[in-house]
């Protein structure tokens, strides 16, 4: 007969994790997800703490917050990138992402049952060579951006809605392919 064992809270988990911290995980959390997934400035934030929440808090102690989760939050962000390096099929595409008023790329590397994202202002192979640490021993799926071919992988497979994107905007050329044209209107639609 299995021994049961009593499961262990999460509040005990979560305040363990942040011991003598000047503001709680629960503020934290929110104040994160208001600014990082909705988009709140950080004085915006002050405002609904300090008027609706009855809770003094500064920029700067947020910030720190954050960082200090972030670090404590870094080894399991490893532990996933090495983890989706181990599939079979690994999904990776980047887009604009405004820091500030400056664009900066946010990187996606995506499997079927986890994604690892890194937000950085260069847009090349340096960020992959960093974030392919090793020989991706699978198959990498992408778009046409050249800075993919600097990955080290079993093979490449090209993202077929990217290309069916590029074919059909090929209708517009003058001298298009000669069975270009029969290809988009049955794919790209």
């Amino acid at each position: 007969m299995a021994r049961r064992t009593r499961p262990v809270h999460v509040e005990t988990v979560v305040n363990d994790a942040l011991p003598d911290s000047q503001i709680g995980h629960r503020a934290i959390s929110l104040a994160g997800m208001m600014h990082y997934l909705q988009g709140t400035t950080l004085s915006q934030i002050l405002d609904v703490y300090d008027y609706h929440l009855h809770f003094q808090v500064t920029e700067s102690g947020l910030m720190q917050a954050w960082h200090r989760v972030g670090e404590i939050l870094r080894p399991w962000y490893n532990a996933i990138l090495e983890e989706i390096q181990n599939q079979a099929v690994l999904n990776a595409d980047e887009t604009g992402w405004r820091v500030l008023g400056k664009t900066y790329w946010l990187w996606c590397l995506a499997t079927k049952n986890a994604a690892c994202y890194l937000i950085d202002p260069k847009h090349g192979g340096s960020v992959l060579k960093r974030l392919f640490r090793s020989f991706l021993n699978g198959v990498l799926v992408t778009d046409f951006w050249g800075a993919y071919n600097s990955v080290s992988c079993l093979t490449n497979q090209k993202c077929l809605p990217h290309l069916l994107w590029d074919l059909n905007r090929t209708r517009h050329y003058h001298t298009p392919w000669a069975t270009g044209p029969s290809f988009i209107e049955n794919y790209a639609d």
